[in-house]
Protein backbone atom coordinates (compact mmCIF):
# COMPACT_ATOMS: atom_id res chain seq x y z
CA UNK A 1 0.00 0.00 0.00
CA UNK A 2 1.40 2.82 -1.43
CA UNK A 3 5.17 1.58 -2.01
CA UNK A 4 5.07 1.27 -5.71
CA UNK A 5 7.79 3.89 -6.16
CA UNK A 6 10.29 2.10 -3.88
CA UNK A 7 9.03 -1.61 -5.14
CA UNK A 8 9.65 -0.22 -8.50
CA UNK A 9 13.43 1.02 -7.40
CA UNK A 10 13.63 -2.56 -5.26
CA UNK A 11 12.91 -4.47 -8.00
CA UNK A 12 15.45 -2.33 -10.48
CA UNK A 13 18.46 -2.70 -8.20
CA UNK A 14 17.75 -6.73 -8.33
CA UNK A 15 17.75 -7.13 -11.91
CA UNK A 16 21.26 -5.40 -11.72
CA UNK A 17 22.58 -7.96 -8.75
CA UNK A 18 22.64 -4.89 -6.44
CA UNK A 19 22.12 -5.53 -2.91
CA UNK A 20 19.42 -3.64 -0.89
CA UNK A 21 19.26 -2.40 2.33
CA UNK A 22 15.62 -0.73 3.33
CA UNK A 23 16.04 1.29 6.11
CA UNK A 24 13.46 3.35 8.45
CA UNK A 25 12.22 3.53 11.80
CA UNK A 26 9.80 0.56 14.04
CA UNK A 27 6.79 0.54 12.46
CA UNK A 28 7.58 2.09 9.02
CA UNK A 29 6.24 -1.00 7.61
CA UNK A 30 9.81 -2.51 6.75
CA UNK A 31 8.88 -6.13 7.42
CA UNK A 32 5.53 -5.84 5.53
CA UNK A 33 7.31 -4.19 2.25
CA UNK A 34 10.02 -7.18 2.34
CA UNK A 35 7.57 -9.77 2.62
CA UNK A 36 5.44 -8.19 -0.08
CA UNK A 37 8.34 -8.29 -2.30
CA UNK A 38 9.06 -11.56 -1.40
CA UNK A 39 5.96 -12.95 -2.20
CA UNK A 40 5.55 -11.27 -5.39
CA UNK A 41 9.40 -12.23 -6.39
CA UNK A 42 9.35 -15.93 -5.58
CA UNK A 43 12.16 -15.36 -3.34
CA UNK A 44 13.00 -17.05 0.56
CA UNK A 45 12.04 -14.71 3.10
CA UNK A 46 14.38 -14.52 6.41
CA UNK A 47 13.12 -12.96 9.89
CA UNK A 48 16.02 -14.42 12.17
CA UNK A 49 19.43 -12.52 10.77
CA UNK A 50 21.48 -14.80 13.87
CA UNK A 51 19.71 -18.31 12.92
CA UNK A 52 21.13 -18.65 9.03
CA UNK A 53 22.14 -22.17 8.82
CA UNK A 54 18.47 -23.30 8.31
CA UNK A 55 18.36 -20.52 5.56
CA UNK A 56 21.52 -21.72 3.75
CA UNK A 57 19.65 -25.51 3.77
CA UNK A 58 16.69 -24.04 2.64
CA UNK A 59 18.97 -22.16 -0.32
CA UNK A 60 20.98 -25.45 -0.91
CA UNK A 61 17.62 -27.54 -1.78
CA UNK A 62 16.89 -24.65 -4.43
CA UNK A 63 20.33 -24.93 -6.09
CA UNK A 64 19.95 -28.80 -5.95
CA UNK A 65 23.06 -28.81 -3.86
CA UNK A 66 23.84 -32.24 -1.92
CA UNK A 67 24.03 -31.05 1.72
CA UNK A 68 24.62 -34.35 3.51
CA UNK A 69 27.48 -33.64 5.70
CA UNK A 70 28.45 -29.92 5.23
CA UNK A 71 29.33 -27.73 7.76
CA UNK A 72 28.48 -23.90 7.71
CA UNK A 73 31.74 -23.14 5.73
CA UNK A 74 31.40 -25.36 3.60
CA UNK A 75 27.52 -25.07 2.67
CA UNK A 76 28.41 -21.85 1.91
CA UNK A 77 31.91 -23.19 -0.48
CA UNK A 78 29.04 -25.09 -2.22
CA UNK A 79 27.04 -21.52 -2.60
CA UNK A 80 29.72 -19.88 -3.98
CA UNK A 81 30.78 -22.36 -6.47
CA UNK A 82 27.43 -22.92 -8.24
CA UNK A 83 27.13 -21.35 -11.28
CA UNK A 84 23.46 -20.57 -12.36
CA UNK A 85 20.34 -17.83 -12.34
CA UNK A 86 20.54 -15.18 -9.55
CA UNK A 87 18.51 -16.48 -5.92
CA UNK A 88 17.31 -13.35 -4.66
CA UNK A 89 17.19 -13.67 -0.52
CA UNK A 90 14.90 -11.46 1.60
CA UNK A 91 16.18 -10.97 5.04
CA UNK A 92 14.79 -8.70 8.02
CA UNK A 93 16.20 -7.66 11.10
CA UNK A 94 19.66 -6.59 10.05
CA UNK A 95 20.29 -4.42 12.98
CA UNK A 96 20.10 -7.49 15.08
CA UNK A 97 22.95 -9.53 13.26
CA UNK A 98 25.92 -10.80 15.26
CA UNK A 99 29.66 -10.30 14.64
CA UNK A 100 29.28 -14.39 13.04
CA UNK A 101 26.34 -13.84 11.39
CA UNK A 102 27.38 -10.66 9.93
CA UNK A 103 30.69 -12.70 8.60
CA UNK A 104 28.31 -14.78 7.15
CA UNK A 105 26.06 -12.61 5.46
CA UNK A 106 29.39 -11.26 3.94
CA UNK A 107 30.20 -14.27 2.39
CA UNK A 108 27.18 -14.84 0.75
CA UNK A 109 27.15 -11.78 -0.90
CA UNK A 110 29.67 -12.63 -2.99
CA UNK A 111 28.42 -15.65 -4.36
CA UNK A 112 27.96 -14.74 -7.84
CA UNK A 113 24.39 -16.44 -7.65
CA UNK A 114 23.09 -14.63 -4.44
CA UNK A 115 21.78 -10.96 -4.58
CA UNK A 116 20.43 -9.91 -0.41
CA UNK A 117 17.94 -7.57 0.28
CA UNK A 118 17.58 -6.72 4.00
CA UNK A 119 15.74 -4.37 6.05
CA UNK A 120 17.27 -2.83 9.26
CA UNK A 121 16.19 0.49 11.29
CA UNK A 122 19.54 1.86 11.80
CA UNK A 123 23.01 1.78 10.94
CA UNK A 124 24.37 -1.81 10.74
CA UNK A 125 27.25 -3.23 13.00
CA UNK A 126 30.10 -4.99 12.37
CA UNK A 127 30.73 -3.08 8.58
CA UNK A 128 27.71 -4.74 7.08
CA UNK A 129 27.20 -1.92 5.29
CA UNK A 130 29.30 -2.04 2.47
CA UNK A 131 27.70 -5.26 1.88
CA UNK A 132 24.46 -3.31 0.31
CA UNK A 133 25.67 -0.91 -2.76
CA UNK A 134 22.15 0.44 -2.81
CA UNK A 135 19.98 1.69 0.21
CA UNK A 136 15.97 2.94 0.43
CA UNK A 137 14.90 4.46 3.20
CA UNK A 138 10.97 3.94 3.71
CA UNK A 139 8.83 6.97 4.08
CA UNK A 140 5.67 7.26 6.00
CA UNK A 141 2.43 6.81 4.26
CA UNK A 142 0.88 9.68 2.52
CA UNK A 143 -3.28 10.65 3.05
CA UNK A 144 -4.67 9.07 0.66
CA UNK A 145 -2.30 5.77 1.21
CA UNK A 146 -3.76 6.06 4.48
CA UNK A 147 -7.44 6.47 3.41
CA UNK A 148 -6.82 3.44 1.66
CA UNK A 149 -5.45 1.15 4.06
CA UNK A 150 -8.09 1.91 6.26
CA UNK A 151 -10.91 2.66 4.31
CA UNK A 152 -14.10 3.62 6.30
CA UNK A 153 -11.95 3.68 9.61
CA UNK A 154 -9.67 6.81 8.23
CA UNK A 155 -10.24 10.24 10.35
CA UNK A 156 -7.72 12.94 9.98
CA UNK A 157 -7.23 12.60 13.77
CA UNK A 158 -6.30 8.81 13.66
CA UNK A 159 -3.89 10.11 10.73
CA UNK A 160 -2.14 12.84 12.86
CA UNK A 161 -1.88 10.66 15.31
CA UNK A 162 -0.18 8.19 13.51
CA UNK A 163 2.32 10.86 11.85
CA UNK A 164 1.47 8.27 8.40
CA UNK A 165 3.05 4.77 10.13
CA UNK A 166 1.42 1.93 8.81
CA UNK A 167 0.96 -0.01 12.59
CA UNK A 168 -0.33 2.83 14.21
CA UNK A 169 -2.62 3.57 11.63
CA UNK A 170 -3.71 -0.32 11.93
CA UNK A 171 -4.39 0.05 15.99
CA UNK A 172 -6.45 3.17 15.63
CA UNK A 173 -3.37 6.10 15.84
CA UNK A 174 -1.44 5.01 18.70
CA UNK A 175 1.65 2.18 18.52
CA UNK A 176 4.82 2.60 21.04
CA UNK A 177 6.66 3.30 17.33
CA UNK A 178 5.49 6.29 17.53
CA UNK A 179 3.92 7.76 20.94
CA UNK A 180 7.52 5.93 23.68
CA UNK A 181 6.82 6.96 27.34
CA UNK A 182 10.54 6.78 27.20
CA UNK A 183 13.05 9.95 27.48
CA UNK A 184 15.63 9.44 24.81
CA UNK A 185 18.07 11.40 26.50
CA UNK A 186 18.11 8.43 29.01
CA UNK A 187 18.27 5.08 27.30
CA UNK A 188 17.12 2.45 29.30
CA UNK A 189 20.82 0.56 28.05
CA UNK A 190 22.72 3.48 30.56
CA UNK A 191 20.42 3.31 33.50
CA UNK A 192 22.73 0.52 35.31
CA UNK A 193 26.49 1.73 34.25
CA UNK A 194 24.95 5.66 35.94
CA UNK A 195 23.56 3.66 38.91
CA UNK A 196 26.81 1.71 39.30
CA UNK A 197 29.01 5.35 38.76
CA UNK A 198 26.68 7.21 41.57
CA UNK A 199 27.41 4.79 44.14
CA UNK A 200 31.15 4.10 43.10
CA UNK A 201 31.49 8.14 43.42
CA UNK A 202 29.68 8.03 46.71
CA UNK A 203 31.62 5.40 48.10
CA UNK A 204 35.32 6.89 46.90
CA UNK A 205 34.20 9.95 48.71
CA UNK A 206 34.72 8.34 52.09
CA UNK A 207 37.83 6.69 51.38
CA UNK A 208 40.20 8.65 54.10
CA UNK A 209 42.98 6.03 54.22
CA UNK A 210 45.47 4.26 51.93
CA UNK A 211 44.03 0.71 52.82
CA UNK A 212 41.40 1.03 50.63
CA UNK A 213 43.56 1.66 47.60
CA UNK A 214 43.15 -1.63 46.16
CA UNK A 215 39.70 -1.14 46.12
CA UNK A 216 40.13 2.11 44.83
CA UNK A 217 41.61 0.95 41.83
CA UNK A 218 39.14 -1.70 41.09
CA UNK A 219 36.27 0.66 41.47
CA UNK A 220 37.88 2.97 38.49
CA UNK A 221 38.40 0.49 36.04
CA UNK A 222 34.55 -0.29 36.45
CA UNK A 223 33.85 3.16 35.98
CA UNK A 224 36.02 2.71 32.75
CA UNK A 225 34.07 0.33 31.61
CA UNK A 226 30.62 1.93 32.28
CA UNK A 227 31.96 5.48 30.60
CA UNK A 228 33.10 3.16 27.54
CA UNK A 229 29.44 1.57 28.10
CA UNK A 230 27.59 5.00 27.76
CA UNK A 231 29.97 5.93 24.75
CA UNK A 232 28.71 2.99 22.68
CA UNK A 233 25.27 3.59 23.69
CA UNK A 234 25.15 7.06 22.49
CA UNK A 235 27.52 6.88 19.45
Amino acid sequence: MGRKPELGQLAAAARKRQNVLVMGKPGIGKTAFLRHYAHLSGNLFWREPNSLRPLLLRLCKRLKIDTRGLVMSELLDAIESKKCQPVLIVLDDLHEASRKAAKTLAELSSAGCIVLVGAAENRLKYNLDWVFEKKLTLPPLSREDAKKLLGKKYTEGIYRESKGFPLALINGGYHPCVHSSRVDLLPVDLVAPLAYLFLSLRYLARIESNSGLFLLFGLLGFMLLSANKMRRVWK
